[in-house]
């Protein structure tokens, strides 16, 4: 009767390990065509390759494993991919920003690289459009004094603007040049930066130093200039709720309101029901009425830095947590 118990625990016990996975292995053995990724950075710009490496294995690759005259999947088992980040001239010709499936046709004097847009392939696409192609540039391959038993894929000759493309296999290599506009990326970037701060800086730096309780002129000064840079409900909202801690109730009010009146013009209701609450806080009469400052500031230009043209979804800045109060502790010396 024992036994019985036993198995039957046993049993149950390997039931519940498979329920669970435990057990439960997949076969692992290894690629005869190894996958590798090569990220290289190219000045400002990143290159990413992602390919198979088949090996030769004593044979005779171009001619015979890859025929001449047609279309070959360089590597093997999915499609190679090569990703540009920025828009990049490969052999003098613009190929724009992406991903692409890598295909090459081999001849003996003469290759064409082509790069297919439509890169999510096993092997060869099929059907084969013509369409996809991005761009098919000619190239001549170089015999090489010595071989690359594996299939290599690789990117030399770095410098800030420029690399070259390498396929070596065999005693065949092939070069692709690539050159990036890395001067107008840098230039781009120094005149962001010299022309100082976006509208959106200044409101997300005010909107921190007013929730965090770190310096509220401070955070008032830079709302301010957001609003001089182009008036948005959020902003004013932001500065009614500075204004009604700093004690200033008729400027708060005066904020709240003007934050009501754009919100209403946007057909955010939910701004003007925040806004709503404050002047009620506040109380809608002022003590006296209010001069609204003019923006006397011209608008600028058009903004190098991505912009916040829709309202923040924190709430965070809805409610104000009163200050902690830490009671004095005095620690005396035992007589």
């Amino acid at each position: 009767m024992k036994s019985y118990i036993v198995w039957g625990m046993v049993l149950l016990w390997g039931w519940s390990m498979a329920s669970k996975g435990y057990g439960q292995c997949e076969l692992v053995i290894p690629e005869r065509s190894p996958r590798c990724t090569l990220i290289q950075n190219v000045g400002l710009s990143t290159i990413t390759i992602d390919y198979s490496r088949p090996s030769m294995r004593s044979r005779v690759i171009f001619g015979k494993v890859v025929p001449y005259d047609q279309m070959w999947a360089i590597g093997a088992n999915e499609a190679t991919t090569i990703e540009f980040s920025d828009d990049v001239l490969v052999s003098g010709e613009l190929l724009k920003a992406g991903k692409y499936a890598l295909y090459a046709i081999p001849r003996e004097d003469v290759w064409d690289i082509i790069f297919y847009s439509d890169w999510d392939q096993f092997g060869l696409p099929e059907p084969y459009r013509m369409d996809k192609e991005a761009l098919r540039v000619e190239v001549e391959p170089e015999e090489l004094a010595m071989t690359f038993e594996t299939l290599l894929i690789n990117l030399d000759y770095l410098r800030d603007s420029a690399a070259t493309l390498q396929i070596l296999w065999d005693d065949v290599l092939v070069e692709i040049p690539l050159i990036f506009d890395t001067k107008a990326k840098v230039v781009e970037g120094i005149q962001r930066i010299m022309s100082g701060p976006s509208r959106s800086d200044y409101y997300l730096a005010a909107k921190y130093y007013y929730e965090n309780r770190v310096d509220d002129r401070q955070a008032l000064d830079w709302v301010n200039k957001a609003n001089q840079l182009g008036e948005r409900y959020w902003q004013y909202y932001l500065k009614a709720l500075i204004l009604k801690r700093m004690g200033e109730r008729n400027e708060a009010l005066a904020a709240a309101q003007r934050a009501k009146e754009l919100a209403l013009q946007a057909g955010n209701m939910r701004y003007v029901h925040l806004s709503e609450r404050v002047i009620e806080a506040l109380g809608d009469v002022p003590d006296e009425e209010p001069t609204p400052s003019e923006d006397q500031s011209p608008q600028p230009k058009k903004m190098q830095r991505k912009e916040i043209d829709e309202p923040p979804r924190s709430s965070r800045i809805e409610k104000s947590t009163p200050r902690r109060v830490q009671k004095r502790v005095e620690f005396r010396t035992p007589r």
